[in-house]
This record gives structure tokens, C-alpha cells and sequence, in this order.
């Protein structure tokens, strides 16, 4: 499955995940600086509880405005997390390596992240999955503040629970 993500830079409001099922948390992006990632294949093991999701990290950019900024070079996004099988988290780590020539220092990783909160809308043609949580490190951090987050669009394929693989 080939997506495409965003991870978000410091966000407006963040939503409360129930413990029922995870709503949508309606991410939208703020401002930058923004990863943008591709070429992601997201697995999700029932047995484990745990949800991957790697790819490219391709591009960062850092003023909004096409084209992105810079080039990733070798960038890789990596996102593990455990869900429960109504969608509630309750561990996940977000890590993207690579570096960037053009900035002094943009070297692995770029940007870590605990993500706290997980929300999801399985309607058919908005599969999107949402995650956020707070900075813990990399090279870029000091561009995203506190916390960051991650919209992933599934594209399709997802059931609607975290009952089966």
C-alpha cells in the first residue's frame, strides 16, 4: 500500500481519544515545517497489537510555499504503535532519519516523537489515520516546538477495527 503523510508542525487544539473507539482528531496544518513522506507500507499484526507504518521521508519545507525546501537524503519514516482492538493507544514512536545537505546539521535522526494521542476515520474514501504527541528529539526538533503530529491517508483498505491483520 503506497500513502502519503504529513507530519504536522505545532497543532491549534488537540482532540480527546475515547476509550471507545478512536474519533478523528482533525488534524490540520498550522504552520511549518513539514516532512512529507511517501512510499509507505503500514501493517497492522492483530496479534501483537502493533501497527507499523515505513517509507521515504522525502522533502522538508519550511515556508509553506511549493516547491518544498530541501531534499531528504536517504530519509526513512518509521511509526510502531500499539493499538487495543477499539483503536485506543497506549505506545507509539515516530522516528525519521535522513539528512540534508543544505542545512548545517540536518543530520539522523531529523525528528523523534512519543505519540500520545490516535485518532482514525474509516469512512470509504477518507481512510485516514492520526497520531500526535510530543517532540523528544532529533536534529530538527527545535523547528517543530513541543509536540508534532502525523496524518496518514490509508487510501483505502482498512475495515473500520484492529480486530484482524
Amino acid at each position: 500500500m503506497s500513502n502519503r503523510f504529513t507530519v504536522l508542525a505545532p497543532l491549534a487544539t488537540l482532540a480527546i481519544v475515547s476509550a471507545a473507539q478512536a474519533a478523528p482528531l482533525n488534524l490540520v496544518l498550522r504552520s511549518n515545517p513539514d516532512i512529507t513522506s511517501g512510499l509507505i507500507q503500514v501493517n497492522f499484526n492483530n496479534a501483537t497489537r502493533v501497527l507499523t507504518a515505513t517509507g521515504a521521508a522525502l522533502t522538508l519545507d519550511l515556508d509553506g510555499l511549493a516547491p518544498p525546501d530541501h531534499g531528504i537524503t536517504n530519509g526513512i519514516f518509521t511509526l510502531n504503535a500499539t493499538l487495543s482492538t477499539t483503536g485506543v493507544i497506549s505506545a507509539a514512536t515516530l522516528t525519521i532519519t535522513g539528512s540534508i545537505a543544505a542545512l548545517a546539521g540536518a543530520t539522523s535522526p531529523l525528528l523523534t516523537a512519543n505519540l500520545t494521542a490516535f485518532g482514525f476515520s474509516s469512512a470509504p474514501l477518507t481512510q485516514i489515520f492520526e497520531f500526535t504527541g510530543p517532540v523528544t528529539g532529533g536534529s530538527q526538533a527545535s523547528r517543530y516546538g513541543a509536540s508534532t503530529g502525523v496524518i496518514l491517508n490509508l487510501g483505502g483498505g482498512f475495515s473500520g477495527n484492529f480486530t484482524s491483520n
